[in-house]
C-alpha cells in the first residue's frame, strides 16, 4: 500500500513538473503555441467601432481560432519569431498601420494564418472563405496587390518571406515616405515587378495614379530589382498565389470607414516622419 502511494505521489510530482516546463516553454517561445488562426492588430485600447468589427470577425472564426494582438504582444511575437533586428524595425515604425504591416508579414512567414485588418466587418463564417482559396491568398485589383486580407496556410512561404525582407530593408534605410509604399502594398508590388514583367506597365500606371511615385516607389523598385533573386522557390510561391478582387470578399468581409481614418495619425493623413 505504501509503495502504491509513493508511486502515485511520484507520478503526481512528474505531472506537475511537466506542466511547469510546458508553461515555461510556451512563455519562452510562444511561437510553438501558435497555430493557424485568424489574426488582427490594434496597438492600444480599441475604439468602440473597431471593437464591434473585431467582435464580428472573432465570432465567425470559432472553427479556426482567433487572436487579436496589441503592441506589446506583437513585439513579443516578433522577438521570438524573428529576433532583435526585426524588433528594432518594429520599434522604428511610428504609425500603428506600419506596425500592423510588419506584424502581418512576420505572422504569415513564421506560422501562417489568415490576416484581417481591424477595419473589416465580417458577415459569414470564415471557414467558408477558406474553402474558396488555395494555399495562399493576396487580394489584387487589375494586377495591383493589396494586403488588408492575407492568407498563408503554411509558414515559410518564400514570397511572403521576400516581402518581409524588403520591408525590413526599407525601414532600416528610411527608403520611403509613406507607409503604403514602405511596408504595405508597395512591397508586394515591387516584388511582383521583379518577378513578372507582364504586370509592369499596369503597376507603373497604378503607382502614378495613386501617388506612389512621390513617396519613393521608384527607389523601392530599384532596390527590389537589386536584391530580389527569382529563385525556383520564390517563383513557385509567386505563381501559387490565389488572388481575386477585394470586392469578391464582400460576402464575408466588408471594409468600414472608422473614426480613426479621420484622425491625423491615420497613415494617409500623416505628414511627418514615418520612422522613429
Amino acid at each position: 500500500m505504501a509503495d502504491l502511494q509513493r508511486k502515485a505521489n511520484l507520478a503526481g510530482l512528474i505531472h506537475r513538473i511537466e506542466a511547469i516546463f510546458g508553461r515555461a516553454k510556451r512563455y519562452l517561445n510562444p511561437i510553438e503555441s501558435v497555430e493557424f488562426k485568424v489574426f488582427q492588430y490594434w496597438d492600444v485600447d480599441l475604439p468602440d467601432d473597431i471593437r464591434s468589427w473585431t467582435e464580428t470577425v472573432k465570432a465567425r472564426s470559432d472553427q479556426i481560432g482567433y487572436r487579436l494582438l496589441d503592441k506589446t504582444a506583437a513585439r513579443d511575437f516578433i522577438h521570438h519569431s524573428h529576433g532583435r533586428r526585426y524588433v528594432r524595425a518594429f520599434d522604428s515604425c511610428a504609425l500603428p498601420a506600419m506596425q500592423a504591416d510588419l506584424l502581418r508579414l512576420c505572422l504569415m512567414h513564421a506560422v501562417g494564418g489568415l490576416w484581417i485588418d481591424a477595419g473589416y466587418e465580417c458577415a459569414l463564417p470564415l471557414g467558408s472563405f477558406l474553402h474558396q482559396t488555395g494555399e495562399t491568398f493576396v487580394p489584387a485589383v487589375r494586377g495591383l496587390f493589396y494586403n488588408g486580407v492575407l492568407m498563408f496556410r503554411k509558414p515559410g512561404n518564400a514570397f511572403i518571406g521576400q516581402c518581409l525582407e524588403l520591408a525590413i530593408d526599407n525601414i532600416e534605410n528610411r527608403r520611403c515616405t509613406k507607409v503604403v509604399v514602405a511596408t504595405g502594398p508597395g512591397v508586394f508590388n515591387a516584388i511582383r515587378w521583379v518577378l513578372d514583367r507582364r504586370w509592369r506597365r499596369s503597376l507603373k500606371i497604378h503607382a502614378r495614379v495613386l501617388g506612389w511615385d512621390k513617396w519613393g516607389w521608384q527607389g523601392l523598385v530599384s532596390r527590389a530589382t537589386h536584391i530580389v533573386r527569382p529563385t525556383p522557390a520564390l517563383l513557385t510561391a509567386y505563381e501559387g498565389l490565389t488572388s481575386f478582387s477585394p470586392t469578391q470578399l464582400d460576402p464575408w468581409l466588408t471594409p468600414r470607414f472608422g473614426e480613426y481614418k479621420s484622425k491625423p495619425t491615420y497613415w494617409h493623413r500623416w505628414d511627418q516622419n514615418i520612422y522613429t
